[in-house]
């Protein structure tokens, strides 16, 4: 009796030990899932933050399958000043991370999760520039030019489209029957769209190749310019040319050697605006460093790798976009001027301000009636207004 009574006992503690363990691995592996999410879609820091957990869990697991007594005890003890340890890491963690997003300024383009349905045609909601009354031109789905766009210029184009093209559904993409975003602009020397509307220093130009490129009538229809922005307290407000080159080149490393304060110069160079590093690069002459960047958790490699950093608004940042991105999220800086001149719609429609570049509208040469008309329209006071509506300079 008493034997058998012993091994019920040893099958009742087996059982009991093995549920513990398989509630303890179930933990963990919802916690690693919930870690690697927090990886994608907040900070890899929080998760390393919180990985200790899993030694946390080993510990009291440990504990918890031994008999009551002092090294039961004690096993609990040092877990739970592990885990209160784990826990003030990650509300550090958690409160880096809330500051970071408070001074982080994103691209209010192609940068944001929202685009392209923030733009898109038709929509009330949409954030375009709209006509106060109704448009002297309108097109059919007949007769509708067939645009190709890019991302910085969708907003502007979509603000063309809601005037004087007919309604029609888009898709998640932005796109629609006669709307196409970031194709190749080969596809209007293809005959498979009419127009292609992007910036005139723009990728999309230069590789559709020489031959193509020669083959487009170029429009210039608006003009942009990169302005160089930085923290309102910042007491920096001009650049001479030489100046900005050598911080854009790493020469200049310090506010204090360009007439600030003793403060390093942290530059970012948002890797989401390349159109813009080109032309800062075309600017200065010569290619430009890599700015601030932070280490991110890449998975399944459980390696790090560098990624260029959104702007983040503190004292001895430095961060460029372009001038028809600028909005509500820069209210706390001040842009900065080169050469003595500020960045204006003025100065650059006139061309004064010295990194500017033209918006072209291209066709093939031979374009068809309606393609005119909409370009006409476009140049007209109707299609200039939306284009200062839209944060751009009117064509001089």
């Amino acid at each position: 009796m008493k034997y058998f009574e012993s091994v019920k006992n040893i099958a009742k503690t087996f059982l009991f030990c093995s549920l513990k363990i398989l509630l303890t691995l179930l933990a963990v592996w919802l916690f690693l899932v919930a870690a690697y999410l927090s990886v994608l879609f907040i900070d890899w820091r929080i998760a390393a933050a919180a990985l200790p957990f899993v030694l946390v869990m080993l510990i009291l697991l440990v504990g918890w399958c031994l008999p009551a007594g002092k090294a039961r005890s004690r096993i609990f003890l040092a877990g739970g000043c592990l885990a209160l340890a784990v826990v003030i890491g990650i509300t550090s963690m958690i409160g880096i991370n809330l500051y970071e997003h408070s001074v982080t300024i994103y691209d209010s383009v192609s940068g944001t999760a929202s685009y392209p349905r923030a733009y898109l045609p038709f929509d009330e909601n949409a954030d375009i520039a709209r006509l106060d009354g109704e448009a002297s031109e309108h097109f059919t789905l007949s007769n509708a030019p067939r645009i190709v766009t890019v991302s910085n210029t969708y907003p502007l184009t979509a603000s063309f489209v809601n005037a004087v093209y007919p309604e029609t559904d888009f898709d998640a993409y932005g796109e629609s029957t006669y709307l196409a975003v970031n194709r190749s602009f080969s596809f209007v020397t293809e005959g498979k769209y009419d127009v292609c509307i992007g910036q005139s220093g723009s990728g999309n130009f230069d590789l559709i190749g020489e031959e193509n490129y020669a083959a487009l009538q170029k429009t210039p229809i608006a003009r942009d310019a990169v302005v160089l922005y930085t923290h309102e307290d910042n007491g920096v407000t001009d650049l001479t040319s030489e100046q900005l080159k050598g911080i854009l080149t790493g020469e200049i490393v310090n506010w204090q050697d360009v007439g600030g304060e003793n403060r390093k110069i942290k530059l970012f160079t948002r890797h989401d605006l390349t159109c813009a590093r080109d032309l800062l690069e075309d600017y200065i002459g010569q290619g430009m460093i890599d700015g601030e960047t932070e280490w991110q958790f890449v998975f399944p490699y459980f390696a790090f790798g560098k990624y260029t950093m959104e702007y983040r608004n503190e004292r001895g940042a430095l961060g460029f976009t372009y001038l028809s991105q600028i909005d509500e999220q820069y209210k706390n800086t001040h842009m900065i001027s080169i050469d003595g001149v500020s960045a204006s719609k003025d100065t650059i429609s006139d061309g004064s301000y010295p990194v500017c570049e033209d918006i072209l509208a291209a066709t093939r040469t031979d374009p068809s009636a309606e393609t005119e008309r909409l370009i006409d329209w476009i140049l007209s006071e109707e299609g200039q207004s939306l284009v200062e509506k839209s944060g751009f300079a009117p064509i001089g």
